[in-house]
């Protein structure tokens, strides 16, 4: 028995299509498929129905209990072998949203496979209830987004607060909030500055005119959506699109305002403009908006030393996030 085909087994199951699930565990489909094979000859029997869509049989529902079973008890063993050896070694499994895996895992993970290559580390990137109900089936060891309401059984540990911005273009900036413009030149640290600080009467034009490309289905929705209900304004918008990455690439090209948090809106805009501060777009920040930004376990998985480990350094790595000033973050 493979655990690597049971965790692929069960990513289809999740998913029910095989192409997601193949882009999720960053593999091809043509190994996902294989590995799929290899599991029925095994046991002799079919696991997955084509059509008219992917889903289990009544052997498949048998094997996704039995997996999870299996990758539960392999879970519990490595974490008692670390508390045993001691020694830095062991498999995570980490879930993290998308804009949190562009943002944190290229800094983080070059150093942490350096000091701890006997760490081994797998990730699931999606939204956060998926990662929620993938924590609470042990399909994952711990899972990295921001701070909301949870069970009792799950426990969090701090990384930083992530500010709540609106990110307006230059040009856009030039048009409408004329008070803005005098302190664009000053440099960097004028380029972050409190929502409130603008006149009141130029806030809400601005509000009420502004074209805005809002991210969906999301904790940047429910933040925006409140700022324009609290105003008493209804946003103009322009496009409402399920992708950040893509909601501040339109931005920077000055189609339009967004909301964003605000690290990920200065790495975006640092990828387009790096030092050239006259084009950089003005971040208008939300501090009672603002997000604590977690990684979630299960109470006692802490005993796990890999995991313990996992989280001191993701703690160090992220202690400039934690910095109020400005921060620019380069690549």
């Amino acid at each position: 028995m493979n655990l690597r085909n049971l965790r692929y087994f069960l990513m289809v199951a999740e998913e029910k299509n095989m192409t997601r699930a193949a882009k999720k565990l960053f593999i091809s489909q043509q190994t996902l498929s294989e590995a799929i094979r290899r599991l029925e000859e095994e046991y002799h029997t079919r696991l997955f129905e084509r059509e008219p869509y992917t889903h289990l049989t009544e052997a498949g529902f048998y094997m996704e209990k039995f997996a999870r079973q299996v990758l539960k008890m392999e879970a519990a063993l490595t974490g008692q072998l670390d508390d045993v050896s001691q020694e830095l070694r062991g498999h995570l499994t980490i879930g993290i949203t998308p804009a949190r895996s562009r943002l944190l895992l290229p800094q983080f993970l070059p150093a942490f496979r350096k000091k701890f290559p006997q760490i081994e580390l797998s990730f699931s990137i999606d939204s956060y209830a998926v990662l929620l109900q993938q924590l609470q089936d042990d399909t994952l060891d711990a899972m990295i987004a921001t701070a909301r309401p949870k069970e009792a059984t799950l426990a969090d540990s701090f990384l930083y607060v992530d500010p709540f911005c609106l990110m307006v273009p230059h040009v856009l900036a030039a048009k409408s909030l004329p008070s803005l413009m005098p302190a664009h030149v000053a440099g960097p640290e004028s380029l972050r500055l409190p929502f409130q600080q603008l006149p009141l009467e130029e806030r809400s034009a601005f509000l009420a005119s502004a074209p805005l490309i809002q991210m969906i289905h999301s904790t940047i929705q429910r933040n925006g959506d409140s700022i324009y209900h609290e105003a008493g304004i209804s946003p103009n918008i322009l496009y409402a699109l399920h992708d950040l990455e893509t909601v501040l690439e339109l931005c920077l090209t000055s189609l339009g305002c967004c909301f964003s948090f605000t690290q990920y809106a200065e790495k975006k805009a640092w990828q387009h403009f790096q030092d050239h501060w006259e084009a950089w777009p003005f971040l208008l920040l939300f501090p009672e908006k603002s997000s604590n930004v977690m990684i979630t376990t299960k109470k006692g998985a802490l005993r796990r030393h890999s995991l313990q480990i996992f989280i001191e350094e993701m703690q160090a790595a992220t202690a400039s996030h934690r910095s109020s000033s400005f921060t620019v973050i380069p690549g």
